[in-house]
This record gives C-alpha cells, sequence and structure tokens, in this order.
C-alpha cells in the first residue's frame, strides 16, 4: 500500500512538472506574441509617422513651389508694366546694366534695338562692353539689333570694340558658323568715316 501511494505520488509529481513545463511554454509563447504584436504596432506607427511627414513634406514643397512661380508671375508681371512705361532710353541704361530680364521685356514692348545714346552707341554694343553677352544675344535674336549700325562717329560696334582692344567683344560679334551669331556677325570689312576697319584698327594699321 505504501509502495503503489509512493508510486501515484511520483506520478503526480511527473504529470504535475509536465503541466508546469506545458503552462511555462504557453506563457512564454503568449509573451512571445505580445511582443511581435507590440513591434508591428511599433512599426505600423513608425510607418505612418513616416508617410504623413512625406505628406507634409511634399505639401510643403508644393506650397513653396507654387508661392514661387507666383513671385515669378508677379515679377514679371511687375517688369513688363514698368516695361511699358518706360522710355526708349531705358534699354541703353539696362542693357549696360546686364538685365537681361528687363531687356527681354523692353523688347517685348516695341522698345527699339537701335536706339543710340549721345554718343550713337546701341545697347548691343554697351551690353558687349559690359561683358553682356547674354544680353547682346537678346537683342540680336529677339530685338533684331543692327549688328553694323554705326555711331556719330561712323564707328560700328565691332570697330569700337577693335579700337579698344576688347578681344573678348570682337571674337563674339565675329562668332562664325555653328553659333547664333552666323547669320548676323559683324562685318569685319565694314569702315568708318576715315576709311579704317576693324581689321586695320586690330592690325594697328591706318587705311
Amino acid at each position: 500500500m505504501t509502495r503503489t501511494w509512493r508510486i501515484h505520488g511520483i506520478e503526480d509529481e511527473k504529470e504535475a512538472a509536465i503541466e508546469r513545463e506545458r503552462l511555462r511554454v504557453e506563457a512564454e509563447k503568449e509573451k512571445k506574441r505580445r511582443e511581435e504584436e507590440e513591434k508591428r504596432e511599433r512599426q505600423r506607427r513608425e510607418e505612418e509617422r513616416k508617410r504623413r511627414e512625406a505628406e507634409e513634406e511634399r505639401e510643403r514643397k508644393r506650397k513653396e513651389a507654387e508661392e514661387a512661380r507666383e513671385r515669378e508671375r508677379e515679377e514679371r508681371e511687375r517688369i513688363m508694366r514698368e516695361a511699358a512705361e518706360a522710355s526708349a532710353e531705358e534699354l541703353l541704361k539696362e542693357a549696360a546694366a546686364g538685365h537681361v530680364d528687363v531687356v527681354m521685356a523692353l523688347l517685348k514692348v516695341k522698345k527699339d534695338s537701335n536706339i543710340q545714346n549721345d554718343e550713337g552707341k546701341m545697347p548691343l554694343f554697351l551690353a558687349c562692353l559690359g561683358g553682356h553677352f547674354e544680353v547682346a544675344k537678346v537683342l540680336i535674336t529677339l530685338g533684331k539689333a543692327e549688328v553694323d549700325k554705326v555711331d556719330k562717329e561712323g564707328k560700328t560696334s565691332l570697330y569700337d570694340a577693335a579700337e579698344k582692344g576688347d578681344l573678348e567683344v570682337v571674337k563674339f560679334l565675329t562668332a562664325k558658323s555653328g553659333g547664333f551669331m552666323s547669320k548676323s556677325r559683324a562685318d569685319v570689312n565694314k569702315g568708318s568715316k576715315d576709311g579704317e576697319t576693324a581689321l586695320h584698327v586690330a592690325a594697328g594699321d591706318g587705311p
């Protein structure tokens, strides 16, 4: 009887140990399941946060771009209004200053690209003299500036540039095939009132 009781007691302990192990394993599984759920929830919240931030950033950039376009539009309108009200002489000043946007606006409201100052200098020469070749391109292509028009001394812009030794302007005005000046480049053989040409001046020779 005692032996039987002991056997049952050992079996009960084994079953109890097995049950405890089962419960421990289940508890461990439940813990891992909760941890996985919490991890997925954290990831979901993080992804949602990033998504919102990305949307906010896109919206911010969109608004900035829209505001920039609006400012550009307002600036263009302002330039065009001022250009329409400006005198023809304003083109001389803006070309000399290298303000290409203003020069374009002035030309669009039909300001004369061949207007001359008191010395007979045109906007084209003043732009070239200041190294503002983008302005010069606009004057020639949009304003149809006369490259070989002469000043009061009968000198062309090319002649004047050669006389001043400004090789960069000379190269620009005599640009050959392949460039935008290929059809409207300056005539190197056009002379001044004294018969000198830009080639004579560049070479240091007289007529």
